[in-house]
């Protein structure tokens, strides 16, 4: 089953929740990941190659791609396939959650 814990050594795992205003709750790991692995391939991939880059289900990555799309984290373009675009804000994200997976990696 997927877990959306991150781990970094042996001894350090992360698992970052948010609880939205509407009660959701928002694992900012996925989040992490959907956008690490956007960037990792140029920018940009469609919806199936998000799926398999981060190995997890389709309604997950849907539901993600929504949050992060409401967020301002991702663009959603569809010319011939659906495709998703990181953004600045999206990269920004990106460098602020490996900075903090720096620190945690330090305390041993």
């Amino acid at each position: 089953m997927y877990s959306s814990a991150l781990t970094i050594s042996k001894d350090v795992r992360i698992r970052a929740l948010w609880v939205s205003k509407m009660g959701k709750r928002i694992d900012l790991v996925v989040v992490y990941k959907i956008l690490l692995a956007l960037k990792e391939h140029g920018g940009s991939l469609n919806v199936t190659q998000l799926i398999k880059a981060i190995k997890s289900s389709g309604t997950t990555v849907e539901r993600y791609v929504e949050i992060l799309k409401s967020r301002g984290l991702v663009e959603e373009k569809s010319n011939r396939e659906r495709r998703i675009y990181i953004t600045k804000k999206g990269e920004d994200y990106i460098f602020l959650f490996s900075r903090l997976l720096a620190v945690f990696g330090e305390l041993r």
